[in-house]
């Protein structure tokens, strides 16, 4: 028989197959002739690498997947988006301010219009992240993600680089929060009603360690995880705030971020477990987190 994909995959032969990533592989665009019994089936699998099963999953959400990514052109496979200014007409350059973060497959993209308010774009080891100041600096999105009610992940790339204090990564407000936020160096993630809601704390600090961060809603489960590891999970109700506006690296103009923010994925819907790891690795790779 004769063979050709269009992706790298990977064959099984037999009566009944099951093919695997690890079994025979196939050269993307490249045809292969092997022989095979009369009755005998083939199985295949497609055998793509992180970034391609990264941006599959991303793109499987639509609108509903909002990305953010420091940088500047396409950095693995996604457009940065970086401009100097919030009107988006001046590309950012690093060790220069961004005034504007284009959501790289959503429409909600993130924005700070006063100068001085501005994160810095750095370059470290091939890496790319935003420096914030701890004092000012933020970037607003242009609405909320999600709902409390919702399904939802935030995975974040983060180092802080002092200990005192509350340190926002995300946040999400309203009559209620939800919140990834570092406090005297642990990590808290909150999803907080009017009057019920779920706060976890990791008893681990890290302060001038890059980290990935994952905040999961499922099915009314809140999941809380660093470098794929879980750390807390909780089935408490959460009442139903409303939920009107979203920062990156501060709360509402406080708590603000002293340190790096590398690439953060938002997503309304469910994630599996092995998406999630996934989109894990993925935030890793482009912050320098082995996962």
């Amino acid at each position: 028989i004769r063979l050709i994909s269009d992706a790298v995959c990977s064959v099984s032969v037999g009566t009944n197959p099951t093919a695997t990533t690890s079994m025979l592989r196939i050269a993307a665009d490249s045809p292969e002739y092997f022989k095979v019994a009369p009755g005998q089936k083939i199985s295949v699998i497609a055998n793509l690498g992180l970034i391609a099963k990264a941006i599959g999953i991303l793109r499987s959400y639509g609108a509903d997947a909002h990305v953010y990514i420091p940088g500047v052109g396409t950095i693995s496979g996604i457009t940065a988006g970086n401009y100097l200014d919030s009107a988006g007409t001046t590309s950012a350059s690093v060790d220069n301010p961004v005034g504007l973060v284009v959501d790289s497959f959503g429409s909600i993209n993130a924005t700070q219009g006063t100068t001085a308010n501005k994160p810095i774009l750095r370059q470290s080891g091939g890496n790319y992240s935003w420096q914030f100041d701890g004092s000012n600096d933020s970037l607003s999105l242009s609405a909320p993600l999600f709902q409390m009610s919702d399904d939802h992940c935030v995975i974040a790339g983060a180092k802080v680089e002092s200990i005192a204090g509350f340190q926002t990564v995300f946040s999400e407000e309203g009559t209620g929060r939800i919140q990834i936020r570092y406090e005297n160096g642990t990590v808290q993630f909150l999803w907080l009603g009017a009057s019920t809601g779920t706060n976890f704390q990791t008893s681990e600090t890290y302060v001038n360690t890059t980290i990935v961060i994952a905040a999961r809603n499922s099915a009314g489960t809140k999941t809380s995880r660093i470098n794929g590891e879980i750390k807390n999970t909780d089935s408490t109700a959460t009442d139903t705030p409303n939920m009107t506006s979203a920062n990156i690296g501060c709360w509402a103009s406080n708590n603000y971020m002293f340190g790096h923010l590398y690439p953060i994925i938002a997503i309304k819907g469910t994630l599996s477990d092995s998406d999630l790891l996934v989109l894990e690795r993925f935030v890793g790779q482009l912050s320098g987190v082995q996962i």
